[in-house]
């Protein structure tokens, strides 16, 4: 290649990422967008602020409704498919699997199941999204441990990425 040809790659290069970066941020917003009445609606009906109900999807999906981890977690809240099935049982709702999909089925379910675990913790919300993230048993496991508490509170998290995860949703710096 010529050092023509190669700047002109270059170039385009350069702007095949500017537009797909672009592209990423509009259907990121468009998405959060989207979202917004519902997250607010379920948020009120489960006594969450919609604001950390907002952050959790964006951490969780980056909005995006068909978002799958690589565990299996399905939609915008991320929500493991044995734990949609038996949070829909609680709420006395029949739903599929798939349906984790629908962003007002998601919402719905991650929101109640949110609230569920905010309860189990006695309201604490910083403990809900610990559990939420790494799971209720280990969380149980963490506050047992006294390593890891002092006067019975949890001053460290073992798993970085739950400990970014509960920074990122309550803005803690």
């Amino acid at each position: 290649m010529t050092t023509k040809t190669t700047k002109i790659a270059a170039v385009v290069i350069a702007a095949a990422v500017v537009i797909i970066t672009i592209f990423s941020v509009v259907a990121a917003l468009h998405y959060r967008d989207r979202w917004d009445d519902i997250i607010n609606y379920e948020s009120a009906r489960n006594n969450l602020d919609a604001g950390i109900v907002k952050r959790l999807v964006w951490v969780e999906s980056k909005n995006d409704p068909g978002a799958v981890s690589s565990r299996g977690a399905k939609g915008l809240m991320q929500i493991m498919p044995d734990t949609g099935l038996w949070m829909a049982e609680k709420m006395e709702i029949s739903i599929d699997t798939q349906d984790l999909f629908d962003p007002k089925i998601n919402i719905r379910i991650g929101t109640a199941y949110l609230a569920y675990l905010k309860n189990r913790f006695d309201g604490d919300m910083r403990l809900a999204l610990i559990a939420y993230n790494a799971g209720e048993g280990t969380l149980r496991k963490w506050l047992s441990n006294p390593e890891l508490t002092e006067d019975g509170a949890l001053v460290t998290i073992p798993y970085r990425e739950t400990r970014d995860y509960v920074r990122k949703i309550l803005k803690v710096e």
